[in-house]
């Protein structure tokens, strides 16, 4: 756990700034945390949060998010944006599965404004999706239970589809 050591930097769009300025809290072997902030002379505050968990065999995840507050009239935003991506993955018993991994933005222009990594910046679609399985060991029965939300970041079109579900029998 401790400071994270922040990055001064200066473009002529925000004007100076400081980036990753922050803390890492390592809370026990089981979870840890990281909390960000970029300051900037023209736009504002840029706020990153990041939560990892992983309880071995049993489940494992990532909520992760971000949030602009542009709080200089410079800045040209017309209000406050942010993300929020999810991934959990559960095994509830031995046949039993729980699976999602989920993007949600405010806008569809969200990541080629604030976002640092170049793949997300060019990205066109986010998909969303949920699923739960169960088997039958010894039955070759298997259920498969999936939601799922594709959203056109360009367009801004949302598509959900309803639960699709899939029940196989196989062999001993």
């Amino acid at each position: 756990s401790g400071l994270m050591v922040p990055v001064y930097g200066d473009d002529s769009r925000r004007g100076r700034q400081f980036r990753n300025l922050g803390y890492y809290f390592a809370a026990s072997e089981y979870w840890d945390a990281k909390v960000t902030m970029d300051f900037f002379e023209k736009t504002g505050m840029f706020f990153r949060s990041d939560v990892r968990y992983n309880v071995r065999r049993k489940l494992s995840g990532n909520v992760s998010g971000s949030f602009d507050d542009p709080i200089f009239e410079e800045s040209g935003s017309t209000g406050r944006n942010w993300d929020l991506r999810v991934i959990h993955n559960q095994d509830i018993n031995p046949t039993l599965k729980l699976r999602i991994n989920g993007t949600f933005v405010s806008a569809g222009d969200y990541y080629r404004n604030y976002s640092d990594n170049a793949s997300q910046r060019i990205n066109q679609k986010i998909n969303s999706n949920a699923t739960i399985t169960k088997s039958w060991p010894g039955t070759g029965k298997n259920l498969s239970v999936n939601l799922s939300h594709q959203q056109n970041l360009l367009t801004d079109e949302n598509s959900q589809s309803l639960p699709n579900i899939n029940f196989s029998f196989g062999t001993k």
